[in-house]
Order: C-alpha cells, then sequence, then structure tokens
C-alpha cells in the first residue's frame, strides 16, 4: 500500500547568613518586654489566609447558585466523551481527501508510521504547513503534530499528541483517547462535533467493562471554552467515576474544578479510586464540598452515570 493510501485509509528567600547582630542587639532583644513574645507562642489566634487564592480585598464569599452548578455539571458530564481524539483525525483525513493531492503533502514512510513535513499548496488551493507524523496502532490512532492546515472550507490547527483506540470482545470493552496540546478549526463540519465549536478539549479518558459488569472511566486534564452555564471543567488530580457494580457509583473521586459566571469552584468529592474500594456510607451521597477564593460555600452534587451510560449499554463513543 502506498504511504498516501496508508494516510488516507487510517518569592525568593536569601540563604541562611551567619547572624550579625552585636552583643547590644542581643541584649536589648533579651529585655525586651512587648507582646511579640507572646505571639511567638501562639497565645493569638493565627492570621486569616490572604495568599493569592483569596482576593484581598474580598470579605464574602463569592455567591454561587451550587444547585444549579451541580445541574450544570452533569449535564457536561453526560456529554464529556463527544470531546474526544477520533474527530481530529476524521476531520483530517476529509480534509486531505478533498484538498491533497499525491505531493501535497508529500509522505514519507517510517516502519510503522507515515509523516510529512515542510510546506505546500495543492492545486484545490489548500496549504499544509509544518509536521505531522501518523501511526496506526491496534484498534486505533496516533498524531504527532505541529501543523497548519489552510483550506477554502476553514483552517485547522494541530499541536501536540493525539490518540485514540478501541477494544471490544463480547461484554468487555476498552476505550480511551488523548488530546496533549491546544486544536483549533475554524471551518464547517459536515456532521456534529464538538469541533468548530469553541472549545478546546485537553483530555485524556478511558472507559473500561470489566467481564463482572463493572464499568469504570478515569479522565484528567481540562476543557475549556464552553458556551453554557460552566465555562470549563478542569480536573487537577485525575479522577475516576465508577458505574454499576461499584462501592460507590454515584460518587465521583478526587477534585473538579469549575468555572462559572468568571469563579472557580474546586469540589472535592469521596468517591473510591478503585472499583471495590471501601467509601463511608454517609460520604457516598454524589455531592462534593465546594470551595471558592478560600471560603467554603457549601456542597455541589454531580451525577455522573450519564458519563458511563453507552458503555452499559454496549455502545462507543467513537
Amino acid at each position: 500500500m502506498s504511504a498516501w493510501l496508508l494516510l488516507i485509509a487510517v518569592g525568593c528567600q536569601a540563604p541562611d547568613a551567619e547572624d550579625s547582630s552585636t552583643t547590644e542587639d542581643t541584649t536589648s532583644a533579651a529585655t525586651d518586654t512587648s507582646d511579640s513574645s507572646d505571639t511567638a507562642q501562639g497565645d493569638t489566634a493565627p492570621p486569616v489566609d490572604s495568599g493569592e487564592y483569596l482576593a484581598e480585598d474580598q470579605d464574602v464569599p463569592p455567591e454561587v447558585d451550587l444547585e444549579a452548578l451541580g445541574t450544570a455539571a452533569t449535564a457536561i458530564f453526560s456529554d464529556l466523551w463527544r470531546y474526544n481524539a477520533a474527530e481530529v483525525f476524521e476531520l483530517y483525513d476529509e480534509l486531505v481527501l478533498r484538498f491533497g493531492e499525491e505531493d501535497c503533502p508529500r509522505l514519507n514512510e517510517r516502519t510503522t508510521s507515515v509523516y510529512w513535513n515542510g510546506s505546500c499548496t495543492s492545486a484545490a488551493g489548500a496549504t499544509f504547513d509544518g509536521y505531522l507524523s501518523r501511526t496506526i496502532t491496534e484498534g486505533g490512532e496516533n498524531f504527532t503534530a505541529a501543523a497548519l492546515i489552510d483550506t477554502p472550507d476553514g483552517t485547522l490547527s494541530l499541536s501536540g499528541d493525539y490518540f485514540y483506540a478501541r477494544q471490544e470482545s463480547g461484554a468487555t470493552g476498552n476505550w480511551r483517547f488523548r488530546i496533549d496540546g491546544p486544536t483549533t478549526w475554524d471551518g464547517g463540519w459536515p456532521k456534529e462535533s464538538w469541533l468548530g465549536e469553541g472549545a478546546d478539549s485537553r483530555l485524556s479518558m478511558e472507559g473500561l467493562k470489566n467481564p463482572t459488569g463493572s464499568v469504570q472511566s478515569t479522565v484528567s486534564g481540562r476543557l475549556l471554552g464552553l458556551t453554557g452555564a460552566v465555562e470549563a471543567v478542569v480536573f487537577s488530580d485525575e479522577g475516576a467515576i465508577i458505574h454499576e457494580g461499584g462501592g460507590c457509583p454515584q460518587e465521583i473521586s478526587g477534585a473538579v474544578t469549575l468555572l462559572v459566571d468568571g469563579i472557580w469552584v474546586d469540589v472535592f468529592f469521596d468517591g473510591p479510586l478503585e472499583v471495590m474500594d471501601k467509601v463511608d456510607p454517609e460520604s457516598c451521597d454524589g455531592c462534593g464540598d465546594a470551595w471558592a477564593r478560600g471560603y467554603h460555600l457549601g456542597e455541589v452534587c454531580i451525577d455522573p452515570s450519564g458519563l458511563m451510560s453507552w458503555v452499559a449499554a454496549g455502545e462507543a463513543p467513537f
């Protein structure tokens, strides 16, 4: 198979110094009867934290509708898988098929990959500029790219690593993708997709359906540029969402940060990190503690079941 057909088919602190105080200074300090010694011994309460996280001119908690925030976040979780890397590969293939030609981009073959670099303009009026390497993997594909593809229908910019894979066998399955870098597309797209919506997906996700029937998803990274009530979702640490057969299927594990009305809200959950981990029943309520600008706001409840509903039904997102 030719390379062309393969592409189409697939605060600084000073260091410690020696004490240079004089004998007179030491004597003066020893006889000082001010309240500083009391403070050093902890007789007064520590000051309120006024670091970067807490605005100095903010002496009241920010106003956030926590119930509405939970509803909006639940909707995003149900739709999270659509922001996947497979969409990037499909769009790229569409652009190459419509606007590329045999020598533009000019392809080079390696043992397991095909790549192009440099710049060219096709007869159809598309410019391929930069570098892109594509590898076919078991059940999926991988891009490493720093490329700009300018076509009459729009411009696609790729930067970083892109990967997706799917493996299905009977009642079990594993679906994975990773987007590690900014991706932009300003043109139309002949199918419903997150590309072109202005969203910035830099997510890594995995869905796993076990032979026992339990379903698990892990997610890390961030999703920015959303147009709804929640403008961004950031997973500060790797979070796990357990569905069906786990110890606490209704609660996320780890922390989720949500941007709403310009306010970043950190929500800390108590869900299990592994499917069969035990969780205090009182903590297994689907709700996490919400904090913003140094204040505890209350609880935000997010239902993660929609995230894995397609797996339970035996349907893959790509």
